[in-house]
């Protein structure tokens, strides 16, 4: 029997805390009958929360049906290169309050870090586990509403002027290092010296700047109060001083890579990354933190904001949004009236942001609607979409 070319694909919508419970239905009309904070869409074939697909009557797992015929699902070069599978993930993220302070694995150490817990025999699901996969977890997202997030330390002289903005003595020792000349050793120290701070000396630093703050009116100040207003207490919380803070329009993107401490705060944004679910969690959570994991990992040096953000390439109704990664590539395309024919050299995941959208490949159709997405093989060599509205590409390559 052949196999199809596209398939409907129902995903798992996951229900972390940080979520929020009314944008993806005022997006989507995605309901929510419970009131729960849907956190984020996934879309793929991740083995934790795989997609599924409709295949001969029964509803199928994506990485299994995947794995029946690799060339035909992902493409011939595709195959060989990730070892027979789908190397990306594709989520919506509804941020409804701030993530945890975070990086991720670079592959090496990914791939270490998962045989040693295997090897000790941590359970998967342990809460203590840092690594879910072997893999690695570069990841770009590109805003569907007003996005704000703290990524990437700031300029090592702002970091300066706001410390001594502070004047807390457990902060401005850090001082002399930062203004030295071997700043990534100072970053990591004044890093270090938060996470292992005393709780008394802590909590003395956390009172002491929001006093500061009720006198300044600044960004990062104001950002630290309201991080204190969802994590009273935590000193993830100091992390507003030394990071970035971004704030993204509809359409605009960042990309992330391996040891770039980070956290979004609000907004929703389509994420798409490695296929991998590996986290090193430094605060703002209750979940496991692993300062010492997280300062071996880190990369201590200051980007600008403008490195961080991706440049689209804007070629009639597509927007592509270029990365340094070989696991994904990403695009937009504002559908209008009869729509266009696009060739693939991957297999895609195609999510209907908006409007009312039909797919068409190798003699099939798929309407979407807001919130659905579908699987396109890559043996289908291409796709054509007809309708009005806005289609997310996420792909391995993009012709």
């Amino acid at each position: 029997m052949s196999l199809p070319n596209l398939f409907l694909l129902n995903n798992v919508i996951k229900d972390y805390a940080w979520g929020d419970s009314r944008r993806l239905q005022q997006l989507f009309g995605i309901e929510n009958p419970h009131d729960v904070p849907q956190a984020e869409i996934w879309m793929g074939a991740h083995p934790a929360d795989p997609s599924l697909v409709e295949w001969q009557g029964e509803q199928v797992r994506l990485d299994d049906l995947i794995a029946t015929d690799p060339v035909h699902f992902l493409g011939q070069k595709a195959a060989q290169r990730f070892q027979e599978r789908l190397p990306f993930l594709f989520k919506v993220l509804n941020a409804g309050q701030p993530l945890s302070i975070q990086l991720h694995p670079d592959k090496p150490t990914a791939e270490r870090g998962f045989a040693d817990e295997q090897a000790r025999g941590v359970p998967l699901d342990a809460p203590t586990r840092n690594y879910a996969d072997a893999n690695h977890k570069p990841e770009l997202i590109c805003a569907l509403t007003p996005f704000r997030a703290l990524c990437g330390f700031r300029p090592v002289a702002d970091i300066c002027e706001i410390l001594a903005l502070l004047d807390a003595p457990q902060l401005t020792e850090f001082l002399p290092g930062l203004r030295g000349a071997h700043t990534e050793e100072a970053l990591q120290a004044l890093c270090l010296g938060i996470l292992q701070m005393p709780e008394p000396d802590l909590q003395a630093v956390l009172r002491h700047a929001l006093d500061v703050a009720a006198e300044h009116d600044r960004a990062d100040l104001n950002e630290l109060c309201l991080l204190h207003e969802y994590y009273p207490g935590d000193r993830g919380v100091l992390f507003a001083l030394l990071l970035n803070r971004v704030e993204l329009q509809p359409g605009e993107a960042l990309f992330l890579g391996a040891g770039n401490m980070h956290s979004y705060l609000d907004g929703v944004g389509l994420e798409i990354m490695a296929n991998s679910d590996n986290v090193i969690r430094g605060g703002l959570t209750p979940k496991h933190v692993d300062c010492d994991e997280l300062v071996k990992l880190a990369h201590f040096v200051p980007l600008p904001e403008q490195q961080l953000r991706v440049s689209p390439v804007h070629e009639g109704a597509q927007t592509t949004y270029p990365t340094p990664v070989d696991d994904f590539a990403f695009a937009s395309i504002d559908v209008t009236g009869i729509g266009a024919t696009y060739p693939m050299d991957s297999c895609e995941i195609l999510l209907c942001v908006s409007g009312a959208l039909t797919v068409h490949c190798a003699a099939q159709s798929l309407a979407l609607e807001p919130g659905q997405s579908c699987f396109v093989c890559a043996a289908a060599g291409e796709f054509a979409v007809v309708g009005e509205g806005r289609l997310a590409r996420a792909a391995v390559s993009i012709p």
